[in-house]
């Protein structure tokens, strides 16, 4: 038995719509500007900044990480499998498509040093911070 979303959405009050937001926002992908994205989390310890993206399903194959002036971009694609096709769904969530995601980074990291890695769905950004250059004083001897 199929079940047809009613044109008339307040006829029967909020309940078809609040399913409605919970059904969009269920997905462990965020849409964002009609873009799919991985939900992300950021944080820092006294040396490294880590950015973990939850990415299930995937593997490093599908995943792109790029550093370019600050901004680490996390690329990658979960594809439609042709067996999905065949088969006659009830309920969806799973996002498939292209994703990007553009993070800037609070502190300069050193680039070359950087490392990720993706183990069971999960990819992980270990970005190390350089310490700032602290600027030399040249002290100028004033003649009277």
């Amino acid at each position: 038995m199929s079940r047809e979303l009613d044109p008339r959405p307040f006829r029967h009050g909020f309940g078809e719509i609040n399913r409605l937001m919970d059904d969009a926002f269920a997905s462990p992908f965020h849409r964002i500007s009609a873009v799919i994205a991985p939900q992300l989390n950021i944080y820092q310890t006294a040396g490294e900044i880590v950015v973990e993206a939850d990415l299930p399903g995937m593997t490093d194959k599908d995943v792109d990480v790029e550093i370019s002036e600050g901004v680490l971009t996390i690329k990658g694609e979960r594809k439609y499998e042709e067996e999905e096709k065949k088969k006659e769904y009830f309920h969806r969530e799973v996002a498939y498509g292209a994703f990007q995601r553009a993070i800037t980074l609070p502190v300069d990291v050193d680039v070359e040093k950087t490392e990720a890695t993706v183990k069971n769905g999960q990819l992980k950004v270990v970005l190390p911070k350089i310490e700032p250059v602290k600027p030399k004083v040249h002290k100028v001897v004033t003649r009277g």
